[in-house]
């Protein structure tokens, strides 16, 4: 189901649709009254996952929203941001459409002109990082790593929560190519029967990953799944912000996994937020070898 914070549900569209438009409504009217709202509220009242969320206030943050700024904080006592309209400039009446003077999006056409800044550069290495509720973040990781061999680049990858015993479609394709791939987790929380076994096995993942990354030796290091030991506190926060911003210089990152934390997304140079309009998982249908793993 689309929701207003979904990757392709921006103003526009949510002019368009009336659903849309009924949940921008109500995020506004709430906070036009200047309360301080979690994320974990906007996304309730958004109907969207709090990654997709987060990203869209993100946006929003550097637009007018119904023609106010956004406010954001961090609770300190609670380790979670905090948003709210600044109403300084005078206090809104119920808003029933925030968009009626917005103009009509133009009909999409083949580009004439190139969009691209002319001052374009080249760098050394990127951070590219995909989370969200949506499926392919890993998908399109494997994608970079197969472009990475293709140039003859030195690749490795690390999965976080993927145990060895599984034997992974991923990992029956990138052995053979030359990627040195480990698969460190344990499996998914729910069928761990030691929790605490399941921790230890990600910090000593993330310990063999920081040590690829000083190693200078790989072009590109996948670290799958990374974000989850990243906010359950099973691996230390700011150890992985210093390795990633000083890793050696032709060293490039991709790390993917929901919920990245706001400085993640911050130090990354391309963050993809992928959205679930759809998932055959919701409709009952299990996950399928050749497509899901």
């Amino acid at each position: 189901m689309q929701s207003l914070f979904d990757g392709d549900g921006d103003l526009e569209g949510a002019k368009k649709d009336p659903r849309l438009k009924k949940q921008l409504v109500r995020v506004y009217d709430v906070m036009a009254t200047e309360k301080w709202l979690p994320l974990s509220e906007i996304s309730l009242l958004a109907d969207a996952p709090e990654a997709s969320a987060s990203a869209r206030m993100r946006d929003l943050r550097k637009k007018k929203f119904g023609g106010f700024t956004i406010e954001t904080r961090m609770r300190s006592d609670q380790n979670v941001y905090e948003y709210r309209l600044d109403v300084s400039s005078g206090t809104p009446e119920h808003v029933t459409d925030p968009l009626t003077d917005a103009p009509e999006a133009p009909t999409p056409a083949p580009l004439e002109e190139d969009p691209r800044p002319e001052t374009l550069r080249n760098v050394k290495s990127l951070v590219v990082l995909n989370t969200g509720d949506g499926r392919g973040k890993s998908s399109s990781a494997f994608g970079i790593m197969l472009r990475a061999r293709a140039r003859d680049w030195p690749v490795s990858v690390v999965q976080f929560l993927k145990s060895p015993d599984w034997v992974t479609g991923e990992q029956k394709m990138a052995e053979p190519l030359g990627v040195d791939f480990w698969s460190l987790g344990d499996g998914f929380t729910w069928d761990s029967e030691d929790l605490s076994k399941s921790e230890a096995e990600a910090r000593e993942a993330w310990r063999q990953g920081k040590a690829l990354i000083e190693s200078g030796k790989y072009r590109l290091i996948v670290f799958d799944e990374i974000t989850y030991p990243i906010n359950w506190g099973w691996i230390d926060a700011e150890e992985v912000r210093t390795a990633i911003e000083s890793r050696p210089e032709a060293t490039s990152l991709v790390l993917t996994g929901r919920d990245a934390p706001e400085w993640l997304m911050a130090i990354s140079d391309t963050v993809t937020v992928m959205g679930n309009h759809k998932h055959a998982y919701d409709s009952g249908i299990a996950a399928k070898k050749g497509i899901d793993y």
